[in-house]
Parts: C-alpha cells; sequence; structure tokens
C-alpha cells in the first residue's frame, strides 16, 4: 500500500531515484543531484509530500511551495515514478498538494502546477482538476567547446567581487525590482530567496555582480553544476535592471559567465526561461550560442 506522507529528511536518495527515473523517461537524462535535493528539503516540511512504497521507494513526489509574501503564487510541482508510479498515485499526490495550496492561499491567489511538457499524465491529472495551460519555460545549453567570445561592457559597468555579509540583500533587491515587470512575479522575502539561490554548493566567486558606482546594474548568479550533470555549469539567475536595459550589459554578464565556467572545466553550461520572457532573453540566448533542449508548462488556477 502507499502512503502519502511528508518525507524524512534521510529519505534524500529516494528523492533523487524518483526523479532521475522521471528524467531519464521524460528526456532520457537525470534531471537533479543530492545537492539540490537537499536544498528543496531545507524549506519548511510542511511543503512536500511522498507516495512511499512500502520498500522506502518513492513512488511520486510533489512540493506546494508558498514563498512569497503576500501568498499571491503558490507553486505546485507533482512527479510520477515512470515504473513505480500509476495515475491513481498521480491523482491522489496532487489532490493533496493542491489542497495543502489552497490552505496557504487566499481569494485571488494563483496555484501554479509545473510538469514536463512530455508528462502527458500529469497534464491531464492537472486539466481534470480545472487548471489551464499558461505558460511554457524551456532548458537552454550551449557547447564550450571553444572559449566565448570576450563580452563588452557597457561604459561606467565594473564588476567587483561579491561580499557575502554586505551584498546579499542588496542583489535581492535589484533581483526583485529585476523581475517585478515579468510573468509570474511577487515579492519574495530575503530569507526565502536566499533558501532558493544559495545552494549547498554555494560559490560566492561564481555570483558576477556588475556595478555602476554604489547601484548594481545586474547579476548572474551561477553554481558550477545542476540538475544532476557534473559537466553542467549552470547560470542560476540573470538580471539587468531596467535603467541598464538595451545596453548589451546582459550579453556580456552571460558571456563573462560562460567564461568562468568553462575555466572551471565546464563543458556546457544551462539555464531557464520563460518562453514569452518580454526582454526577449529567448533570442539573446540563442545568439550567445544556446539552444532549447527541454521544455516544462506551467498549467493555472485561480482561487
Amino acid at each position: 500500500m502507499t502512503e502519502i506522507r511528508v518525507p524524512r529528511p534521510d529519505e534524500i536518495p529516494a528523492a533523487v531515484d524518483l526523479l532521475n527515473a522521471y528524467g531519464q523517461a521524460m528526456w532520457g537524462e537525470n534531471s537533479t543531484g543530492p545537492a539540490e535535493v537537499e536544498q528543496w528539503f531545507s524549506f519548511d516540511a510542511a511543503h512536500r509530500r511522498a507516495a512511499v512504497l512500502p520498500d522506502g521507494r518513492f513512488a511520486g513526489f510533489g512540493t506546494a511551495v508558498d514563498a512569497t509574501e503576500d501568498h499571491s503564487i503558490i507553486w505546485i510541482r507533482t512527479v510520477v515514478h515512470p515504473a513505480l508510479g500509476s495515475e491513481a498515485i498521480g491523482e491522489d499526490l496532487f489532490a493533496v498538494l493542491d489542497g495543502r495550496a489552497r490552505e496557504l492561499g487566499r481569494q485571488g491567489t494563483k496555484i501554479h502546477a509545473s510538469c514536463a511538457a512530455p508528462d502527458t499524465l500529469m497534464a491531464a491529472i492537472y486539466q481534470r482538476a480545472g487548471y489551464g495551460l499558461v505558460r511554457h519555460f524551456f532548458r537552454m545549453v550551449a557547447p564550450l567547446d571553444d572559449p566565448p567570445a570576450a563580452p563588452v561592457w557597457p561604459d561606467g559597468i565594473e564588476l567587483r567581487p561579491l561580499d557575502p555579509d554586505r551584498d546579499l540583500e542588496l542583489v535581492h533587491g535589484a533581483d526583485e525590482e529585476a523581475f517585478e515587470d515579468h510573468w509570474g512575479s511577487a515579492p519574495i522575502p530575503f530569507a526565502a530567496w536566499r533558501q532558493i539561490v544559495v545552494g549547498p554548493d554555494w560559490d560566492p566567486s561564481l555570483w558576477f555582480v556588475a556595478w555602476d558606482g554604489d547601484q548594481i546594474a545586474g547579476f548572474s548568479l551561477c553554481h558550477t553544476q545542476s540538475e544532476g550533470d557534473p559537466d553542467l555549469g549552470w547560470v542560476e539567475v540573470l538580471a539587468v535592471r531596467r535603467p541598464w536595459r538595451r545596453r548589451g550589459l546582459a550579453l556580456a554578464l552571460l558571456l563573462h559567465s560562460f567564461a568562468e565556467l568553462r575555466a572551471r572545466g565546464r563543458p556546457r553550461v544551462g539555464l531557464g526561461v520563460d518562453a514569452d520572457n518580454l526582454t526577449g532573453a529567448v533570442r539573446l540566448y540563442e545568439r550567445a550560442g544556446m539552444a532549447p533542449t527541454q521544455q516544462s508548462d506551467v498549467y493555472e488556477v485561480v482561487m
């Protein structure tokens, strides 16, 4: 009998096994690693649920995360093991997560439920529950076989080493401002933001912050690897504040990030992006040599 419950901290390996089996079924590659799952587990345990088989293996895993200050958007992700799971398990697990999201939300809250684009099982479950498809996201990847072009920095822009004690809250504020006009944006408290972007393998030397005097103009927050692939460098966040857009800063930050990750031995680099990003990010990334390799879809219901 399958039990749906909050997973324990010692069950990270079971979650990794499930998520990588899912990634192999959807895209033919692993989708995560222990460090990333440990980071997800660092959030409030009440956000997580697992469908656990009697032998301890996970047949399903999901989260309902309410990270915003105003409870305006809650994100659900539900994953069913391609061999150990079933449609019934997916239905039951999603029902628990949807119920959790509705407990956390309020009138007008948008609940976003995501899954891999090839995941017809969860897509059908979301739609039967009244969720409608609203957005697509890409994972884009570029090879780093050759050195990237040298970045051209706008006049007055200077990269400075990150001081974690002094700069983290400044970067958070710049991040909030840079994305406030993007789809799905909502204010996130500093503590929750820090949990999202600062993982167990955090390396402050891979956070590239561009300054114009005493103002943060833009930044690229990178990790040496992501999604269970030790060869894939990762750009977690790339952002430019509005007063500094359309000056080539985003491309300069991206090329600088590519060069630094290549110098650390990464043969490829990836990032995630909203397919309909209002700043034309997909076109920018294509100009930098990146191409989509995965698509995820987001379904929405409004309370």
